[in-house]
């Protein structure tokens, strides 16, 4: 819950609100949407495919240099992370970021005027 708010309230200043929501809704539907597809199904709980990909928007949308930076610090920390989580874990949380990245990449494409927040 510290993440969603942290990058939530950051992100909900970078992009319109109708992006935000969309980033809200397509994180958490194919995270369930994964969830449920796998086999076989285990109980889970919490939010950490909202927050992946709250994450990926956020290295999405930065500059390149600071992109670079953040999506080092990124992949650092999901590699300390995961083998500390349960296996069946570790693939919601990429899923999450991996759509947090592409709806950053469109974003990106549909708002050719730079954004002053992001810079």
């Amino acid at each position: 819950m510290v993440g969603i708010s942290i990058l939530g309230g950051w992100l909900e200043n970078c992009l319109d609100k109708l992006q935000y929501f969309i980033t809200i809704v397509v994180s958490i539907f194919f995270s369930w949407l994964y969830y449920i597809l796998r086999v076989p199904i285990k109980p889970a709980v919490g939010a950490s495919g909202l927050v992946f990909g709250f994450l990926g928007v956020f290295i999405g949308l930065q500059n390149r240099t600071i992109r670079r930076i953040t999506l080092i610090l990124a992949i650092a920390l999901i590699i300390i992370t995961l083998p500390n989580l349960p296996p069946d874990a570790t693939d919601i949380h990429l899923a999450g970021f991996l759509i947090g990245v592409l709806l950053s990449i469109i974003f990106s494409y549909a708002n050719e005027q730079p954004n002053p927040a992001l810079s």
